[in-house]
């Protein structure tokens, strides 16, 4: 996931929390850092997949 534009202290690694509709022929999430209580949405073209649950 790209990190560009977001504050230095903004979590690398989310969960995703909610899937949303469509966005520019991408799915979109609902994503959630639990560590620093932070959230954002992203395409699904935008992210990267970092272990198995």
């Amino acid at each position: 996931m790209s990190t560009q534009g977001l504050s230095p202290a903004a979590a690398v690694t989310y969960t995703i929390a909610a899937p949303m509709p469509v966005y520019q022929d991408s799915p979109q999430y609902k994503l959630w850092n639990a560590e620093l209580h932070q959230g954002r949405v992203a395409l699904e073209r935008d992210l990267e997949a970092v272990g198995t649950v």
